[in-house]
């Protein structure tokens, strides 16, 4: 965030910005805020919704915990499993698409749901769970080998990251 900020503020010197970082809904109107960018469609209809990006997350885990629990070979095995969740994930269940295009999910538990993305990449490198992050997040731990990606027959939902700001 901080890059693209700093780079904000060189092209448009004159705009003043007041930064609010954290992973909660907020109330646009009330709380005096002039746009957001937020992975899930707001539940206000009056809001403007333009995304900014997609992406997808990464079903993954670390090499210690393969070595405890085994992989997973099916996608249902993950009810069975230890499976880290981020709170503001807008499905109530993990959703794919299969090698077809056909829509999969599995529902799943965990002993931890947490609202920041940071922390389900800790507790997967250090082999706490099963989790399913934005790959943005991941890609250097994917490619030095520290993370596994999990069941790639099965290719995780797209999201959008949006940019949401009130009629004004």
């Amino acid at each position: 965030v901080a890059p693209v900020v700093a780079e904000f503020l060189g092209a448009y010197p004159e705009v003043k910005v007041d930064l609010t970082m954290g992973e909660r809904a907020v109330d646009m109107i009330d709380e005096g805020y002039d746009i957001a960018i937020r992975l899930t469609p707001p539940p206000d209809s009056s809001l403007i919704v333009r995304s900014l990006a997609t992406w997808r997350h990464v079903l993954c885990c670390s090499h210690g915990y393969l070595e405890k629990h085994g992989r997973p070979q099916q996608l249902s095995e993950l009810a069975e499993r230890s499976c880290a969740r981020h709170v503001n994930y807008p499905y109530d269940e993990w959703r794919f698409l299969d090698r077809k295009g056909m829509p999969a999910s599995v529902r799943v538990s965990g002993n931890l749901v947490t609202n920041s993305g940071e922390t389900l990449r800790t507790v997967a490198l250090q082999g706490g769970a099963i989790c399913l992050i934005a790959g943005f997040l991941i890609h250097d731990d994917l490619e030095s080998g520290r993370l596994v990606r999990l069941l790639p027959e099965y290719r995780p939902v797209e999201l959008s990251m949006n940019a949401v700001y009130p009629h004004r």
